[in-house]
């Protein structure tokens, strides 16, 4: 079969995309921001699926208007289009977001009238929060005196996802777990007064978010105004957890999952 490959410097990884004229019988369009630093969740999810699913061709599209200025080739609908012939497959879209959010809704929009099938999110359902929280609490125990604060993007159509995550360690009675978002305008003196209250004296900030990129490094603490920097003004030991959503293997599970049923 013959290929394109395209290198981009954002990624060790090729995108591949097909020729015109090839017919194929299943094809999965990996579909995110952007491809993600090499070890975050992002990148990990994609090279998890791509390597499952080694039998059928796996393509990449993305959504941020970053790598599209650079590469309008790697498009949802430059994709769609170079695999769309008359007869040929079933094509399962994957979407790599967390929450449905204006990146996930660019997908649904681009996606009306074809003939793809999207597949769901998987924190839109309660039962894999209830996971995703228990895989949480399992990998960060109770620490004296440490407490653990997860860190998402935030928007007001999500808000409920947060307040649900954070019930889900409350009924856990992990007091020690503190749920945020980077949008809140009052996120860091809430986390203070929290931690003040439950005796913290050192905090570890993790990525409540599928994968976490530069801008978070850049956001929490690469400047005066990073979270880092203004939590240890007010008193706190501060780090930072690497390990973001889609590295969790229960995650990278529940993804597989759906694409297998789909593909049924």
């Amino acid at each position: 079969m013959a290929v394109t490959k395209h290198s981009d410097r954002f990624c060790n990884r090729s995108a591949v995309f097909i020729e015109l004229g090839e017919i194929l019988k299943n094809v999965i369009i990996v579909v995110s921001v952007s491809q993600g630093d090499p070890d975050s969740g992002i990148s990990r999810l994609q090279q998890k699926i791509a390597s499952t699913y080694s039998q059928e061709k796996v393509l990449f599209a993305y959504t941020g208007s970053h790598i599209l200025k650079q590469h309008p080739e790697c498009s949802l609908q430059a994709v769609l289009r170079a695999i769309q012939k008359d007869g040929f497959c079933h094509i399962v879209v994957v979407p790599l977001y967390l929450l449905t959010g204006n990146e996930y809704q660019k997908v649904r929009r681009q996606l009306c009238g074809e003939k793809a099938t999207i597949l769901p999110l998987p924190f839109q359902q309660k039962k894999n929060c209830v996971r995703l929280v228990q895989a949480f609490a399992d990998h960060f125990p109770v620490q004296e005196g440490k407490g653990w604060v997860f860190v998402g993007h935030g928007s007001k159509e999500d808000e409920q996802f947060y307040k649900d995550v954070q019930g889900l360690f409350d009924e856990q009675n992990r007091k020690d777990c503190f749920v945020t978002t980077l949008l809140d305008p009052d996120a860091l003196s809430k986390c203070t007064m929290w931690a003040k209250n439950e005796n913290k004296k050192a905090l570890s900030i993790v990525p409540l978010m599928l994968g976490s990129g530069k801008h978070i490094q850049k956001d929490i603490f690469s400047n005066e105004t990073g979270w880092k920097i203004r939590l240890e003004k007010a008193g706190f030991d501060v780090d930072a957890q690497k390990l973001d959503v889609g590295s969790l293997q229960i995650v990278q599970r529940l993804y597989l999952q759906e694409i297998e049923s789909a593909l049924r």
